[in-house]
């Protein structure tokens, strides 16, 4: 069986294709990363880094705020955790700000009781 030059050059760049950074686009396709894009990445990570502080410099006093009152409404713990479902099926714990009463789900469980009908 003898193979195309085309077929051939196809061979050959495999390893190569295969190696090029791919970037996932919302549509789930796989896109490469073109060398012509290797300039314009410290330029977007600095843009990141930057924006990200600055957002942080205007969240943080806004989140601290709420933790205090939180804090002084009842002197209770400030952040409540949550089990979640992670990556292959992992459980982790995702800290949340507490907007809800300390026993809650106790609280949940009586009322599900006396109105059975609420659920």
């Amino acid at each position: 069986m003898t193979q195309t030059p085309s077929a051939l050059s196809e061979i050959e760049l495999a390893p190569v294709i295969a190696a090029a950074p791919r970037v996932s686009s919302a549509a789930g396709s796989d896109l490469r990363l073109s060398c012509r894009d290797l300039p314009r990445r410290p330029l977007q990570r600095t843009t990141d880094l930057t924006l990200a502080a600055g957002l942080l410099v205007v969240a943080v006093p806004i989140m601290l705020a709420a933790a205090a009152a939180v804090y002084i409404e009842d002197g209770g713990p400030i952040f409540f955790v949550q089990p979640r479902l992670g990556r292959n099926g992992r459980l982790f714990g995702c800290f949340k700000l507490r907007s809800m009463a300390l026993d809650a789900e106790d609280m949940l469980e009586q009322i599900l009781i006396e109105n059975g009908p609420a659920r």
